[in-house]
């Protein structure tokens, strides 16, 4: 409604810069390693949230390793195990599905930076899942990051757990 939009105010924003990450993780957390807030400024994706509740230890270790199941699913292009796996995931939490969302975006996003010559930024235990999935080919790779991005922005709404689990399967098979 025009009534409503006249009253809004657009707000552009953007993920912080691994630079600004790290310093407000330093702040945030002096008893860190500087070397391990690094690491974490390196991988959030510039989403200060998800790095300060890994530093804190409020890490998922659920979600972290089903993105790495996800990612290893994705490089052995099986699709029985995808859905049996996706069916699995209809009892997750909407919240903790987003995550696994976010969680696989990165790595994805990992295998295309080592795919091109670069050095991942996720840590040494996702390594195999990121090497794995650097196999496939690009467009494969930037297509399940569209799927998870689609899916992380449902998980925002009112959609249940089963929907979101169905449709990263069907996204996710070849």
């Amino acid at each position: 409604l025009s009534t409503i939009r006249s009253r809004c105010e657009a707000l552009t924003l953007s993920p912080v810069s691994p630079g600004e990450a790290e310093e407000y993780l330093l702040r945030r957390c002096p008893d860190k390693p500087p070397e391990e807030i690094r690491r974490y400024a390196q991988r959030c994706g510039g989403i200060l949230g998800r790095a300060v509740a890994e530093l804190e230890g409020q890490g998922d270790d659920a979600v972290q390793a089903g993105a790495r199941t996800l990612l290893g699913l994705m490089a052995r292009n099986d699709e029985l195990s995808l859905a049996q796996w996706c069916v699995s995931l209809e009892k997750w939490e909407r919240a903790q599905l987003s995550r696994l969302f976010e969680r696989g975006i990165l790595l994805l996003r990992d295998a295309l930076v080592l795919q091109k010559g670069g050095a991942p930024v996720s840590g040494d235990e996702d390594a195999p899942a990121v090497l794995g999935a650097s196999q496939l080919s690009a467009q494969r790779l930037l297509a399940g990051v569209d799927a998870l991005e689609h899916l992380r922005s449902a998980a925002q709404f009112n959609v249940g757990s089963a929907h979101l689990a169905g449709s990263l399967c069907a996204r996710l098979s070849s």
